[in-house]
C-alpha cells in the first residue's frame, strides 16, 4: 500500500486527493498485527484529530470523501471537506475535517490501493480517478505503508476542510 503525494507551492497550505490508483490485494484470510505510520502530508494549521483506527483484525475497506467547490487566485478547484474510513467490519470512523460538501464517488474499495494525494498552501483540491489532478508548481513524493501493511486508520490536522493527513499502516498476515 502507498500513498503518492504531490506537494505544491501557493499560499495557504491543506492536502488534497488527486486520485486513486488500482493496486489489487488478495485480501481473504487476513488478521491485522503491529501499526506504524506514513508520513504527514499538508499543514498543521488546524485542530489535531486522531488516530481514527479501526478495530483490531480489520483495515479500512473503503473511504467516503465529501466534496466541494473552492476558487484561488481566480481558478476553481474541488475541494476535500471530509474523508471518513469504513473498516472491513462495518464500523464507520469519525469523519475527519468539515461537514460541508457532497459526496463524491462515496466508497472506494480497498483493491485502490494506492492514493494520488496534493498538498496545497491554500486548500483541498480533487480530481479523484485522475493522477494529473492537484494544484499547480507539483513536485510528487512517496509516501508508503511498509511492505505487507495496509491501511488501518489516519489522523492529521482539521479545520472547515482537511489540513494535514497520515494514515495508520497495520501488518497482513494470513489466518488459517
Amino acid at each position: 500500500v502507498c500513498l503518492k503525494v504531490h506537494q505544491c507551492y501557493g499560499t495557504g497550505s491543506l492536502i488534497s486527493i488527486a486520485g486513486w490508483v488500482l493496486g489489487l490485494l488478495a485480501l481473504s484470510n487476513l488478521a491485522m498485527a503491529g501499526a506504524t505510520t506514513t508520513g504527514t502530508v499538508g499543514n498543521n494549521v488546524g485542530s489535531p484529530f486522531g488516530p481514527q483506527t479501526c478495530p483490531g483484525g480489520t483495515y479500512i475497506a473503503s473511504w467516503k470523501i465529501m466534496t466541494g467547490s473552492y476558487q484561488e487566485w481566480a481558478i476553481p478547484y474541488e475541494i476535500i471537506h471530509s474523508v471518513q474510513g469504513i473498516c472491513s467490519d462495518g464500523t464507520q470512523l469519525q469523519p475527519m475535517g468539515g461537514n460541508k460538501g457532497v459526496a463524491e464517488r462515496s466508497t472506494f474499495p480497498l483493491w485502490y490501493s494506492a492514493i494520488y494525494v496534493g498538498a496545497s498552501e491554500s486548500n483541498v483540491l480533487t480530481s479523484i480517478g485522475s493522477a494529473t489532478g492537484g494544484g499547480r508548481d507539483t513536485n510528487g513524493i512517496m509516501l508508503s505503508c511498509p511492505a505487507g501493511e495496509i491501511i488501518t486508520g489516519y489522523g492529521g490536522t482539521q479545520g472547515d476542510l482537511v489540513d494535514s493527513l497520515y494514515f495508520v499502516c497495520g501488518t497482513v498476515k494470513a489466518s488459517f
